[in-house]
């Protein structure tokens, strides 16, 4: 297991994306930044775990949709071979099919393509500070989530005997 970053440097960011435009985009928000900087970039799973095993991020921003190898199972992987490193999850998918599998996987934080840069700039510092970060709109369908499976947890012990449900 590497160390862990010192925390009063630059939180140390690898940025991973299919897309060259987003990475270019992320990497010109990130390097305007004050205490954070980009180390690398992957296009593909199986690139980010080489680079983050080459150049030890305190947190690789990960895409979920990429060809080959993809986010989730790459998040996974990494966390794995790196439990130090944090994953947060930056894609277009906002829907609990996508949430919950990723946060299974060891994700950190997940935000929404969608959102502002400084909406990426505080998920970043917030999952490197506090370790957890989860964007509002992705909260709120995880929260309206809960009572359908307590529902159907209930629903399920409902016909459970005293001594089943000991």
């Amino acid at each position: 297991m590497p160390d862990m970053h010192d925390l009063s440097g630059p939180i140390r960011v690898l940025v991973v994306d299919d897309h060259a435009i987003l990475r270019d985009g992320l990497r010109s928000l990130l390097d305007r930044q004050q205490g954070i900087v980009v180390v690398g970039e992957a296009s593909s799973g199986e690139e980010a775990l080489a680079q983050t095993s080459a150049l030890a991020p305190d947190i690789v921003l990960m895409d979920l949709a990429m060809p080959g190898m993809d986010g989730l199972e790459a998040t996974r992987r990494l966390r794995q071979s790196h439990p130090g490193v944090k994953v947060l999850i930056l894609t277009q998918h906002d829907d609990r099919e996508y949430i919950a599998p990723a946060l299974h996987a060891g994700a950190a934080g997940y935000v929404l393509k969608r959102s502002g840069g400084r909406e990426v700039v505080n998920a970043i510092r917030q999952v490197f500070e506090q370790g957890a970060y989860v964007e509002p709109d992705v909260a709120q369908h995880l929260v309206q989530a809960i009572p359908s499976d307590v529902a159907l947890a209930s629903h399920a012990t409902a016909s459970l005997t005293d001594r089943e449900m000991q």
